[in-house]
């Protein structure tokens, strides 16, 4: 996978901001020519934190939040949530008027410019269908079909590992909060899995039932290493009862504590013996 930035963006505003600044108008110009994700005067991308670290594996999930951060208090990025389903956090992001022209701008000196090669840096570029690479899909599904006509002179390239675009095209079935305010997403692929090991539970219905008891039990969530051995553990106990649920909380008396007092009927959940999974 190859990654481009532009120089003169890199030594005003850092090398990582021009990397994540220059993919995120790679896929707002695709939308805008699509005529895709159109919202409040915009054309607007989404991404994960942990999908753009899968695309750049070279940094890590606290530099590409600094980073993106420092975009947007510079008034270059703009953030939002246009996502359909309400647990979906995925931010969504878009160029500010201050970000386009800076781009734009850059563009524009590069066509006119005769740059040396001394000036120009390239590692090992490799062709990807997708160019910059791709970004990951929350609930809505558009993924943009064509690609730029050309690459500025003065771009840099970095490669990257490739392989992971398929993971990232993915839309998740649903996503599980952690201990940590993130989300961790659940993949058809994993569903299929845990189906053919645990053939006699609604394995779709418990990964619901789930996300109802961390969201009602948050001093309860999972840490990112312990989620799948909490997943895990939720389904064997059903498996071992046959797929019945008479034994969860969250299936048999959520409703209910929503409808007779929130608190005092979870707590009532909360001391029933009904062999809910530990703390991951």
């Amino acid at each position: 996978m190859t990654h481009t930035f532009d120089t003169e963006i890199a030594e005003q505003y850092g090398l990582l901001e021009s990397i994540l600044l220059n993919h995120i108008y790679y896929w707002t110009e695709k939308n805008r020519a699509n005529e895709m994700n159109f919202y409040d005067g915009s054309y607007w991308t989404y991404n994960s934190t942990r999908a753009f670290n899968e695309l750049f594996p070279y940094v890590s999930e606290k530099q590409i939040r600094n980073a993106l951060k420092h975009l947007r208090e510079d008034g270059i990025l703009l953030t939002g949530n246009y996502n359909k389903s309400s647990y979906d956090r995925t931010l969504w992001y878009a160029l500010s008027k201050k970000g386009l022209s800076i781009v734009q701008k850059c563009q524009m000196e590069e066509t006119k410019g005769d740059l040396s090669i001394g000036q120009k840096c390239q590692m090992e570029e490799t062709k990807e269908d997708n160019g910059l690479g791709s970004n990951v899909q929350p609930i809505p599904d558009n993924k943009p079909d064509i690609k730029p006509d050309s690459k500025p002179d003065n771009i840099i390239s970095a490669q990257s590992p490739g392989g992971q675009a398929s993971r990232l095209q993915e839309e998740p079935f649903i996503t599980l909060e952690l201990n940590t305010e993130e989300e961790h997403p659940v993949y058809e692929k994993e569903i299929k899995n845990w189906e053919e090991l645990y053939p006699a539970v609604d394995v779709r219905q418990q990964l619901r039932s789930m996300k109802g008891w961390l969201l009602a039990n948050p001093a309860k969530r999972k840490t990112k290493r312990g989620i799948n051995r909490f997943i895990n553990s939720w389904l064997s106990k059903r498996q071992d009862r046959g797929g019945r649920d008479h034994g969860n909380p969250v299936s048999r008396g959520y409703q209910q504590a929503s409808d007779s007092g929130y608190g005092a009927r979870l707590k009532e959940l909360e001391d029933e013996d009904w062999g809910g999974p530990g703390n991951g």
